[in-house]
This record gives C-alpha cells, structure tokens and sequence, in this order.
C-alpha cells in the first residue's frame, strides 16, 4: 500500500516538475482518478479480508459474489466514464477527453482483482500482497516516466495508471490461486450469514463514498470553481499533504483484519490504540513538518513554479490528519459490523462539500474550509464510536450477571 502510494506521489512530483501549473491540474486529475478507483476498490478489499478464511466454503462463495459485484460496478462506472468523456472535460476544464476513457478502460480490473487483494489480507499473507502493490507502483511510475519523455502529458499517465491496474491484478490472482483462495468457488451460504453480508456491504459502500468524497472532492471542486493555475497549485499542495491520508491507510489496511478477527473486546480495544496511536503520530510529524519546512519542501518537491502552493500547507495537513483518524475510527468499526462510524463519515463528507462551494474560491479558503468539515467529522465519528462502545458493554453486562447467576 505504501509502495503504491510512494508511486502516486513520485508521478505527482515528476508531472509537477514537467508540466506547467494549469497541464499538471489535467494531469493530477487522473492521478485523482485513481485515488477514486483505489477507495473503490479497498472497500472490495475489506470486505473480502472480512469474509473468513480463505479455505472454507462461505468465505470462497462471498468473494465469488464479491468478484461479481466488482465487475458488474466496475464495467458500469468505466462505461459511464468512456461514454461521458466529452462532458466530463467540460465540467472539469480538461485540455482532453482521454483521460477519462482510459482510466474508465482499467477500472473494472482493479476492482476485480481487489476481491484477491483482500483474500491475500485476510489471511495475513502479507507477502504476497505486497508484491501486488509493487507491480502497481513499478509499472504505474515506468510508463508514466516513459509517457512523460513521449510528450503525451495527462494521456500518457492515465495509459500507464490502466496498464498498472492490469498488472496488479495478475500477481494479486495468481497468487491468491496460489494461496488456494479458490475465487471462482460455487455453492450458497446459509441465509442469515447472507443477510449479514449485505447489511456490511450497505455500511461499506457508505464508508467507501465517504472516502471519495472527502479525499478527492476538494481537488475536483477546485477543478471547476478555481482558475486553471489556482487549480494547479492547490492540486499541488494536495500531493504533498495527502501523503498523510496515505500513510495512514497502511495503518487501517493492516488493523482491519485484525480487529475483524479478534477474539475478545480486550484484544480489539488494543489493536484500535495502537493504531490510533501510530496515526496520530503520522498526523503530528506531518503537521510539524509542514510548520517547519513548508516553505521550502514545495519549491523543492514541485519546482519553482508552486511557491504560492506553500502557503495551504499547514491548513491542509491539519484537515488530512483529522481525516486520517476518523477514517481508522470508522474502518475499525466497519470490521466488527458497526456502520455508525460509516454514517457519521458520510455526513462529514456532505457538510465538508457545502462549505467547499460556499468557500472554495481560493486555495486558502478551500484549505480553511476542510480544517473546519474535518474537525466536525473527527468529533462527529468520535461520538459514534463511544456509542457504539456503549451500547456493546451494556448489552455485555446483562449476559454476564445472567452466567453468573446460573453457575450458583
């Protein structure tokens, strides 16, 4: 996860480096397609990591539907893309249709081969999962680098984001066959575990347009309501303060499956601690640095030309560290069948994308605006999480004293 991530971000600071401000907003805008596309498809992911062992029947027969569900999505949404390219361009001041048929080409793929991913996750065969990501990152960055020195700008990056979706799918489903995950199994679940899977599935799709909304919503708003070069800067300073978001993600996708199967509150509760404490370090150090160092690490990171992208850093990584940490909250609590945290995501995200076209005119008031939507989330997830807690001990306790009573 973090290799892909590290990819995203050497592509960002390559095209940051090549293009002006205003042809690095065309091209970041697939690069924020594919952040679209890896939300998507982790919300496969976790649910598959949640669906039980990889060699037994209700687990092979849930990643059966899984597989299919992220076809049929994955083949509806690239269609929509393809077929509503021209418009699409339009709304977001695209120099060029393309972008979006040939990110749209690669979607279904990288939905589907999620479905592995996760059955890889689940099984804690990190290994092997890792080598997935590494194809993505290595093909994503070498074609892009090659595509670049081609002179095909935004095209040449969203033709080397599809064909980087196409090779993490091989190494993801030749290695969950390996693992014996047997995807392609047959056979139905019993009723009431079906119901359960749907009702999580419900939960995950809220979570997963939560997470889309909130992390690309901005840079698209900015897309559309900022002149190209604001756009530009602002999607600038967004590649250097996500990388906050992104860290914190290897966080979730490593505490999900354990949290999913832990056998007791006890062990639940320390695994949810460890991993808040690990993100708010992340969130910390990065607001620091950015306190610290923001003036210069632009310049440096992006070139010369995105000095005034310094100016919304500290804002901005304020509002991704806050981010980060409902996000684990509400992934946490997906993982044992809680969706409170989901919905309460869910509104954060429609709170932050008013105040956004409200206020979004300039980068500043764009980064002010997610500081506040993210404070509001952060404590609005917060609350239901310790809801959540509440209602499970007080359902707890009575069992408990009925036990007791029997054993005298």
């Amino acid at each position: 996860m973090l290799g892909v991530a590290g990819a995203n971000y050497v592509l960002n600071l390559v095209l940051a480096r090549s293009l002006s401000a205003a042809e690095f907003g065309d091209a970041n805008l697939a690069v924020n397609l594919v952040l679209i596309a890896a939300a998507a498809a982790a919300t496969f992911q976790l649910l598959s990591a949640r669906s039980g062992p990889t060699d037994e029947r209700a687990g092979i027969d849930s990643r059966r539907r899984l597989t299919r569900c992220a076809w049929i999505i994955g083949g509806c949404a690239g269609a929509g893309m393809a077929l509503g390219s021209s418009a699409l361009a339009d709304a977001f001041n695209t120099s060029t249709p393309w972008v979006f048929v040939v990110i749209g080409v690669g979607l279904p793929v990288y939905l589907a081969q999620a479905v592995a991913r996760g059955a890889l996750q689940g099984d804690l065969r990190l290994a092997h999962l890792a080598l997935s990501y590494a194809a993505e990152a290595a093909v994503r960055v070498g074609i892009g680098v090659v595509m670049l020195a081609l002179g095909y700008g935004a095209v040449g990056a969203a033709i080397a984001i599809s064909l980087s979706f196409v090779a993490s799918a091989l190494v993801a489903r030749h290695r969950a066959a390996a693992a014996g995950t047997g995807l392609a199994g047959s056979g139905s679940r019993a009723d009431t575990e079906s119901r359960v899977t749907a009702a999580l599935s419900v939960a995950a799709t809220v979570l997963l347009t939560a997470q889309v909304v909130i992390a690309n919503g901005d840079v698209l708003l900015a897309k559309v309501l900022m002149a190209p070069e604001a756009a530009g800067d602002y999607a600038a300073a967004a590649v250097i303060g996500r990388g906050l978001y992104f860290l914190s993600w290897a966080v979730v996708h490593s505490t999900f499956p354990v949290v999913a199967r832990a056998h007791s509150r006890e062990q639940r509760r320390r695994a949810v601690h460890r991993a808040l404490l690990m993100v708010g370090a992340i969130g910390v150090s990065g607001v620091a640095a950015m306190v610290g160092a923001g003036d210069r690490l632009a310049p440096v990171l992006l070139g010369d030309g995105y000095h005034d992208a310094a100016a919304v850093l500290v804002p901005y990584a304020i509002a991704t560290a806050l981010f980060a940490a409902a996000n684990l909250i509400a992934s946490v609590d997906l993982a044992v069948g809680r969706w409170h945290g989901a919905a309460a995501l869910m509104t954060g995200a429609v709170v932050q994308t008013l105040l956004l076209v409200a206020c979004g005119t300039t980068p500043m008031s764009m980064a002010v605006a997610q500081v506040v939507a993210m404070s509001f989330t952060a404590l609005l997830v917060g609350a239901a999480h310790l809801w959540d807690n509440r209602t499970e001990l007080r359902s707890f306790q009575p069992a408990s004293v009925a036990d007791e009573l029997g054993e005298h």
